[in-house]
């Protein structure tokens, strides 16, 4: 690949980022230094292999876990704390939970999204690992919630959740809300310069008067709570009879779209801004919980959670 052709392609990739990317000013990154930088570093005859590493160094650098790069081979390389995690870095376990903390067996919803059932002293307990298919979804936990009648509190866990669907977080999260509440505030980038976004559109948690209403709940989180699961976290935030307890959540909120370059790679790119209710973004950084409480690998390996113990 010569200097001129890869020239050319890396120009396409900065140049997307520079107008459609909407977190440059909330992260302090200088996208034009950046890129002069990572520009210098192509050489005459750079391998593809090579040159394709140059460029996810470069995007590397926005720590977003949205943001992606997809080679003709669909390699793909993922920016931020998520390209990082491995199989033995697990420390999240259905199998533990099901062992040591709930009374009977657990129950499965919706091709086993949902994950539920009684501890021994009458606390609901319902993980789910992603938020996907609305009306299927909201069916599902309505289903889960009448056959968890009767319990004195509740625990969410949305350790090891990859996200999905914003609407799917708030109307779960209403289930528990005592009020309206302001949680979250998105807004889509619209134009090329850095201000350019659209009208900002408000997030509320709002009292539909369920059984579950204003009862006691907790909000499990850790580093691969991502996503929607981190928006669903600032919603539990905001309400008085909640608490969130765990790790610090993954840190990338804004929903992206693909751009494909001219010679067939394809990019996924951040276009909208996520805050909370207060205008604070945690890009890059993450929802903290209100107690952090972290398991390790040793702790799955010797069947402990201190997260969900702790809840309890």
């Amino acid at each position: 690949m010569n200097k001129t052709a890869a020239t050319k392609i890396f120009n396409e990739l900065w140049t997307a980022f520079d107008r459609h990317y909407a977190l440059f000013e909330v992260k302090g990154i200088n996208w034009k230094q950046l890129g002069n930088l990572y520009r210098s570093k192509i050489t005459a005859e750079i391998s593809e292999k090579a040159f394709f590493n140059l460029c996810c160094d470069m995007i590397a650098r926005l720590n977003d876990n949205h943001v992606r790069l997809k080679d003709i081979s669909k390699e793909m390389f993922r920016s931020g704390l998520l390209g990082e995690q491995t199989e033995d870095s697990v420390t999240f376990s259905r199998e533990l939970i099901n062992k040591c903390f709930l009374k009977g067996k657990a129950k499965f919803a919706l091709d086993n999204i949902f994950f539920y059932g009684r501890t021994a002293n009458n606390v609901g307990y319902i993980h789910f690992d992603r938020f996907h298919c609305r009306a299927d979804t909201l069916a599902a936990f309505d289903i889960i919630i009448k056959g968890l009648s009767g319990c004195r509190a509740f625990i969410i866990d949305v350790r090891k959740n990859m996200g999905g669907d914003d609407i799917i977080g708030k109307r779960i999260a209403d289930h528990f809300a005592d009020a309206k509440r302001l949680y979250m505030k998105t807004s889509s980038k619209i134009g090329p310069e850095r201000q350019d976004f659209a009208p900002a559109r408000d997030w509320y948690v709002e009292n539909r008067n369920l059984k579950t209403t204003g009862k006691p709940v907790v909000l499990l989180t850790d580093r691969t709570s991502v996503s929607a699961a981190e928006n669903f976290a600032l919603a539990f935030k905001v309400m008085p009879n909640a608490a969130v307890i765990g790790d610090i959540t993954s840190g990338c909120y804004a929903d992206s779209f693909w751009f494909k370059l001219s010679n067939g790679w394809e990019t996924a790119i951040s276009f909208k801004l996520f805050t909370d209710g207060n205008n604070v973004c945690y890009e890059g950084l993450g929802v903290a919980p209100d107690y952090r409480i972290v398991n390790t690998v040793d702790d799955v390996k010797n069947e402990r959670d201190p997260v969900l113990l702790f809840a309890l």
